[in-house]
């Protein structure tokens, strides 16, 4: 059926018997305190409703006119925040003061990422190039077919000059034999 908004003394909610989301807002006192937030809830079989999500604006500062945004999801019953906007716009996953723009605590999965200056990893063979401000990768490592290789970039061409194979034999310039080992 159709649902009406209510206003309530602390906020609004969805105008139902047991309300799907709230928002609310309120009066906020120290760092990191709710300015205002949405609450999503879960009602089970048995009609209990359960807060399973909630975005947040809070303040990032005791004197106001800073806020951070929070997205918080529920374990047992409980909120805790998982993803973080500063103020600043450092973006925190399972941090919640990030100090740089992308600030992941925990374990993360990389495809295909590109960052500047630093690295590329990409596709089925795993690559991490080293380039200079020129913007040309001067070193690389790779994993290739089984071997571990180091190369560098001579007259436009990835040359290896160090390749280690499952066996932990080494090749260094072609100079080396894999059989023999070092």
């Amino acid at each position: 059926g159709s649902k009406r908004a209510q206003t309530l003394t602390n906020g609004y909610q969805t105008q139902h018997q047991n309300p799907d989301f709230q928002l609310f807002g309120e009066t906020a006192s120290g760092t990191r305190s709710s300015n205002g937030y949405l609450n999503f809830y879960l009602r089970d079989g048995n009609s209990n409703m359960y807060s399973v999500a909630r975005v947040l604006g809070a303040t990032d500062n005791s004197n106001g006119g800073y806020g951070c945004l929070q997205f918080q999801t529920a374990f047992a019953n409980t909120l805790s925040t998982k993803k973080i906007i500063t103020r600043e716009g450092n973006v925190g996953i399972g941090s919640t003061f990030p100090a740089a723009k992308l600030d992941v605590n925990g374990h993360t999965n990389l495809d295909n990422v590109s960052i500047a200056g630093i690295t590329t990893i990409s596709g089925t063979t795993p690559t991490l190039d080293f380039t200079e401000t020129d913007g040309n990768p001067d070193y690389r490592l790779l994993g290739d077919s089984g071997l571990f290789k180091i190369q560098n970039l001579l007259s436009g061409t990835y040359t290896s000059i160090l390749t280690i194979n499952t066996d932990g034999h080494v090749d260094i310039a072609g100079n080396t034999d894999f059989a023999a080992g070092i």
